[in-house]
């Protein structure tokens, strides 16, 4: 017997549910989830190689055509994971190319979760990741693989789905040196007690970013959905630098609701290829943060994963540090 005060939702992507594959298995980009409207996305998520994913017992670098038809088999939806992270020849070694494919999924489930929680009401009421384990091997949309070893995936929707979140967001990570940024600061009250929230904001230079750029060679190869031409994610890397800029911000949050506290009106660096990580912080210890590089208009990194700073442009996995815990 179905308990009568759960709803019961008979099918899924069927009716008025949505499966949400924005910068995964539709094609497009990650920043699409702005554009789509749903009371239940019943599906939303990136297939990724788990850290376990040596266990495949690969035969030299880089696959020939025989080990990548054996990692296909494994790897579902594997067109899609390498059109976003790029093909794994791209990359010196598995290791950077694993990373990599976990650093797409991590900023992935983080920007698109805290989207949705921030618009919780309008219309997003109920999201499903899918799915939670990988269904067979190390390989897979799974937030853990199929040893119950946990994923970048696992870590950054847990920090994302936090009953009580502070958290903004832009539409893009790319930006022009100098660009105006406005970051909306919302707060997320999941739980049923109202919460008062005294947010410690810091803007944060940062010398290193992990910018990845879609990879459409992808669909030469392989008949997959289309990613948008030069496409980009950026993520920090390395730690924060000199703060530019710093405040506070106060606010109530309704039970099971959210609200602006505030807007902040900033500004990217002036430097080409400088971060900034705007850092937010409340509670007894918690934190989020947003992050930005600035770049020429019409800037591309090119297909995979690049450490971008001003000084230099290196293709992730080509140096040591870049691989280190």
């Amino acid at each position: 017997k179905v308990e009568s005060m759960r709803h019961v939702h008979r099918a899924s992507g069927i009716g008025d549910d949505l499966h949400l594959y924005d910068g995964s298995l539709s094609g497009g980009n990650v920043y699409g989830v702005r554009k789509r409207r749903s009371w239940f996305v019943s599906e939303y998520g990136f297939w990724t190689l788990g850290p376990q994913s040596w266990r495949w017992n690969e035969l030299g670098w880089p696959p020939d055509d025989y080990q990548m038809r054996n990692w296909l088999s494994r790897l579902s939806f594997g067109p899609s994971p390498m059109s976003y992270a790029g093909l794994p020849e791209r990359y010196p070694s598995f290791e950077a190319w694993q990373r990599a494919t976990e650093a797409y999924g991590a900023f992935l489930a983080k920007y698109q979760t805290e989207w949705m929680r921030m618009n919780r009401g309008a219309p997003f009421m109920a999201i499903r990741w899918h799915f939670f384990v990988d269904w067979w091997g190390w390989a897979g949309g799974g937030l853990l693989d199929v040893d119950r070893q946990p994923k970048a995936t696992y870590a950054a929707l847990q920090a994302a789905s936090r009953p009580v979140l502070v958290a903004t967001s832009l539409p893009q990570t790319v930006v022009a040196p100098r660009a105006p940024l406005e970051f909306p600061i919302v707060g997320i009250n999941e739980t049923r007690a109202p919460v008062r929230l005294d947010v410690e904001w810091r803007l944060r230079r940062t010398e290193r970013s992990l910018v990845i750029g879609v990879d459409e060679e992808v669909n030469a190869r392989y008949v997959w959905s289309r990613p948008t031409p030069r496409a980009m994610v950026v993520a920090p890397f390395g730690d924060a630098g000199d703060v530019i800029a710093s405040g506070t911000l106060s606010g109530s949050v309704a039970p099971e609701a959210v609200a602006t506290l505030g807007t902040l009106a900033l500004a990217a660096p002036a430097d080409d290829f400088a971060g900034a990580t705007l850092e937010l912080r409340w509670g007894d210890g918690q934190s989020n943060s947003f992050h930005v590089i600035a770049a020429p208009d019409g800037w591309f990194c090119g297909p995979g994963a690049f450490v971008v700073g001003p000084y230099a442009i290196d293709r992730f996995g080509s140096r040591p540090d870049h691989l280190t815990p």
